[in-house]
C-alpha cells in the first residue's frame, strides 16, 4: 500500500515551478542523490507543463511504495484523452518508469535500498513544514543545477582526454 507524502494541484503556470521544487524536495527528503533529485524535478516540470496546457486542473501525488523494493511513485491526473507527449517521453528518459493510463500518468524512481518507515515519516514531516518559494528562486536553483552539471561534464571530459593521452 503506497504511503502518501504530499499532494498538490496544478492551477497556474507558477505551479510548474512549485511542482519542480516540491519534486526536488521530496527526492532530497527521501535520500536520493542530487542527480536523481534533478531527474525527478525535470520530469515533473515537463509532464506538468503539458498537462497544464490542456486547461485541466491536474493533481500530483507523491507516494512511496515498498514492493518489491522502495520506490517513489508520482501520480499526475490527466484528462481521459491525454496521449503520450514530449513531456512523457522526456520523463521516460529520466526516470525508471512512466506509465500513461486512462486518467493518470504514473512516474517511478527507485529509492535507496536503506529506506525505512522512519525515514518516510521524517520526510513527511519535513515536507509538511516547507513552503514553496518564488518562481525566480526556483529559476535560480535550476541555473545552479545546470552550472554544476556542466562543470561535472567538463571535469569528466578533461579526465577522459587525460586518460586517452
Amino acid at each position: 500500500m503506497p504511503e502518501v507524502l504530499l499532494r498538490m494541484a496544478l492551477r497556474a503556470e507558477h505551479d510548474i515551478f512549485v511542482i519542480r521544487q516540491r519534486g526536488r524536495e521530496v527526492a532530497a527528503a527521501l535520500g536520493m542523490e542530487r542527480q536523481d533529485q534533478v531527474r525527478v524535478a525535470t520530469a515533473l516540470s515537463e509532464v506538468g507543463r503539458q498537462l497544464l496546457d490542456l486547461d485541466s486542473v491536474p493533481t500530483v501525488t507523491f507516494d512511496v511504495a515498498w514492493e518489491p523494493r522502495p520506490v517513489l511513485v508520482i501520480v499526475l491526473t490527466a484528462p481521459p484523452d491525454f496521449a503520450s507527449s514530449e513531456g512523457v517521453t522526456a520523463a521516460a528518459r529520466l526516470l525508471d518508469g512512466v506509465e500513461v493510463l486512462e486518467d493518470r500518468i504514473v512516474l517511478t524512481r527507485r529509492l535507496p535500498a536503506s529506506m525505512t518507515g522512519d525515514r518516510i515519516a521524517q520526510a513527511r514531516a519535513e515536507l509538511a513544514g516547507s513552503r514553496p518559494t518564488s518562481a525566480l528562486d526556483e529559476l535560480s536553483v535550476q541555473n545552479e543545477q545546470l552550472v554544476t552539471t556542466l562543470e561535472e561534464v567538463q571535469a569528466q571530459r578533461d579526465e577522459l582526454l587525460q586518460l586517452n593521452a
